[in-house]
């Protein structure tokens, strides 16, 4: 739903419940023998106890959510200067604390056991309970343009991983840290996603000056500047081994959807020009 007043606009979301793809671990490593039916058509076949190291089954068995409310400011005062700024509040959660477990593959494998219970369920690894943005264009005299732009929002959730079995299941993958503090097998472990990490701030700025070379022509020079604070924008890439001495310390800058991608990363600046006729 969107409403609109005059410069001003406000949006509602809601997605959700929304079914998500995860892969469960129906047979787990090193957990073979468990199963005597299993265990002894193998050995009957002189393949050997433990053969069948891991089965796994990808589907559409889970669910995330997401709501949020849109507010957004977009004004014109003059032809020399543009003004817009946005707010976006937002819940993103899901089971296992993902919006799509697709990300993590194979790694997030989970135990039909384990999947829906009630600390699996938590905020979104991409949560930010609120963001603003704002930017502008100024046109100043003899050719100049500044474009500064701002944006900030709340840190990000993240897991304190034991780093070991907790649960017994044979794989350490995914299992929490206890409830306790203590690293005690089959204790109860924390919930999902239970830390956050650094709020991201950065301001950006981008200059220009047009030279007029006739009527149609003109050669416009760009020096575009990043994170001129210089901030470590870690969010929530951080170490996330609750039991080591470095635990919530950053790793590294924010992380985007997909392998390598980051973004708010160290102050940097460009320059480059465009022809214009």
């Amino acid at each position: 739903m969107t409403l609109i007043f005059s410069w001003v606009s406000v949006t509602s979301l809601g997605a959700g419940p929304r079914l998500i793809f995860k892969s469960l671990s129906l047979v787990g490593e090193g957990k073979l023998c468990a199963h005597d039916t299993l265990a002894v058509a193998f050995e009957d076949a002189g393949l050997g106890i433990g053969r069948l190291g891991e089965l796994r089954d990808y589907s559409t068995n889970t669910r995330s959510l997401y709501d949020g409310i849109n507010i957004a400011l977009k004004k014109r005062f003059s032809h020399n200067f543009t003004f817009q700024a946005s707010d976006v509040m937002s819940w993103s959660r899901g089971w296992g604390g993902l919006p799509t477990s697709s990300f993590g593959g194979s790694g997030l494998n989970i135990t039909p056991e384990r999947e829906f219970l009630s600390g699996e369920f938590g905020p979104a690894n991409f949560d930010e309970r609120n963001r603003f943005t704002a930017s502008g264009v100024f046109m100043l005299a003899y050719g100049f343009e500044v474009a500064p732009s701002f944006q900030a929002s709340t840190g990000r959730p993240y897991a304190g991983l034991a780093g070991k079995d907790i649960d017994g299941d044979g794989r350490s993958t995914i299992d929490r840290a206890c409830a306790d503090r203590t690293d005690t097998l089959g204790c109860k472990e924390l919930q999902v996603n239970s830390f956050r990490g650094k709020p991201f701030v950065e301001f950006d700025l981008r200059t220009a000056y047009a030279f007029k070379i006739c009527e149609n022509m003109k050669l416009r020079l760009i020096w575009e500047m990043y994170n001129i604070g210089n901030r470590n924008n870690s969010c929530n890439n951080v170490d996330t081994n609750f039991y080591g001495v470095s635990f919530g310390q950053p790793q590294g800058y924010c992380g985007g959807q997909g392998p390598g991608a980051t973004f708010g990363n160290a102050y940097r600046s460009q320059f480059g020009f465009r022809f214009e006729f």
